[in-house]
């Protein structure tokens, strides 16, 4: 089992930090019909961290940019949009890590990423219609929750997939470099 060390931590603190402010200032709609789901980028320090520094690196950035999201955001009502965006992260995250860690090569990078979409997109689903929707917006589930999953949820979080796993590619040639020092 590999040590942790203080090099480690701290790059896992630094793209926690980059992951918060991404998450705090760049979140906007990326629906019309759903203007509550938003988008934002705080999951390409994750994947960056989890492709640089394995699974577990992953999972605590994304645990560590949802806990400073919701005491910075406390008094707004409900933590359930930190708890969906934690477990969809890291339904995303951690099948692109685990595949990307057996050979890394930008073809595992991309298989990794598609399968992670497609775990994320599932996992939204199933999160909400069992866990999300009962907990935020239970009406939903006697009028329709199959339709606003077909509708809403799973073409939101499949773009969404498609969005990060694209600047990912795009920016991990660029940043892994500083990772690996």
């Amino acid at each position: 089992m590999e040590r942790t060390t203080t090099k480690k931590i701290v790059k896992v603190a630094a793209l926690s930090a980059i992951a918060f402010i991404l998450y705090f200032i760049l979140e906007f709609p990326l629906l019309p019909g759903a203007p509550f789901l938003k988008f934002d980028f705080s999951d390409i320090p994750a994947m960056i961290g989890a492709f640089a520094m394995g699974p577990v690196a992953g999972f605590f950035i994304e645990l560590i940019k949802n806990l400073l999201h919701l005491m910075l955001k406390a008094n707004e009502g409900s933590p359930v949009g930190e708890l969906a965006n934690l477990v969809v992260g890291c339904a995303y995250i951690i099948p692109a890590a685990l595949i990307y860690k057996r050979k890394k090569s930008r073809k595992t990078a991309v298989i990794g990423m598609t399968v992670g979409t497609v775990v994320l997109v599932l996992a939204a689903a199933l999160f909400n219609y069992f866990v999300f929707l009962p907990l935020y917006a239970p009406a939903l589930l006697t009028e329709g929750a199959g339709m606003y999953l077909l509708t809403v949820i799973i073409p939101f979080n499949f773009i969404k997939g498609v969005i990060i796993s694209i600047i990912t590619f795009l920016l991990y040639k660029f940043i892994s470099p500083i990772l690996h020092k």
